[in-house]
């Protein structure tokens, strides 16, 4: 009996000889000192300089309309006291994953896409957050590594087969979207990202966790509602959300998701 597609990607993720996209060792710790009361800047700077290129991205992330200052950020010290070490850990896994995770020979364009919905997601899930008042420590996180699981997909295929035997994506699709939700869980579980982030990418569709609403989960799985009927959507990847649910369990209200969605707008259109 053939094995069914989605249970044949997941089983692919959770084998012992799985080697999942490489994570730079510079983002965890990061997001480790990020964790710490007191910081040593110089100490941060040190690390960013680690991988020049990143480095050079995050700046032009820093400069950008998104991240507004008064005056221009013209270095990697000037950019970690201006944003906050918070803001910088954001905008260095946003970096990283446009730069190291998000190519797959083949499937460059639907990588595209998936990258600009990712980010589109994860400042939208910050702004829900804001307006919800959900304490979302890793909120911008949850919402970009979201997907992380179908990039994992797309990469894992275009390395199984190259050229013309690149499965059609409108044929994988369906088995990608069934298991997208736990391999983003597995691929965090094994970049040793916090439980919590696992926890949230696991549930992004469904936010209820052992009976239990989980709020970023449900700010994520709002976000990318908006973020697609602002049209930075992929596939028909909100078709098993439940935006409703998951609007009423943080008690976002209509008017305020209204508000916020003008904002959302702004915010995307920036993205590009």
């Amino acid at each position: 009996m053939p094995t069914d597609p989605t249970t044949h990607l997941l089983s692919a993720f959770e084998s012992p000889d799985y080697q999942p996209p490489l994570l730079p060792s510079v983002a965890t710790e990061l997001l480790e000192l990020s964790g710490w009361a007191e910081v040593d800047f110089e100490k941060v700077i040190a690390l960013l300089e680690k991988d020049p290129l990143l480095a050079g991205r995050v700046l032009q992330i820093a400069q950008s309309p998104l991240y507004p200052s008064k005056s221009k950020i013209l270095s990697l010290k000037h950019a970690v006291v201006r944003m906050g070490l918070r803001s910088l850990v954001d905008v260095f896994f946003e970096a990283t994953l446009k730069l190291k995770i998000f190519k797959a020979p083949g499937y460059e364009w639907p990588m595209a896409e998936l990258q600009r919905h990712s980010t589109a997601t994860a400042y939208v899930t910050r702004l829900v957050c804001r307006y919800a008042k959900v304490d979302g420590e890793h909120a911008f996180l949850c919402g970009l590594l979201h997907d992380v699981g179908i990039a994992a997909s797309l990469i894992t295929l275009a390395e199984k087969r190259k050229g013309p035997d690149l499965p059609d994506l409108g044929r994988v699709w369906p088995a990608i979207f069934a298991a997208h939700e736990k391999a983003s869980e597995i691929l965090a579980a094994r970049w040793k990202l916090p439980v919590e982030i696992q926890r949230v990418l696991g549930h992004h569709h469904d936010p209820s966790v052992d009976g239990q609403v989980d709020p970023v989960a449900a700010a994520v799985c709002v976000a990318e509602c908006v973020s697609s009927h602002l049209g930075a959507g992929i596939g028909n990847e909100t078709e098993a959300s439940t935006p409703v649910v998951a609007q009423s369990a943080i008690g976002l209200g209509d008017a305020e998701l209204r508000l916020l969605i003008v904002e959302a707008r702004d915010l995307i259109a920036q993205i590009g």
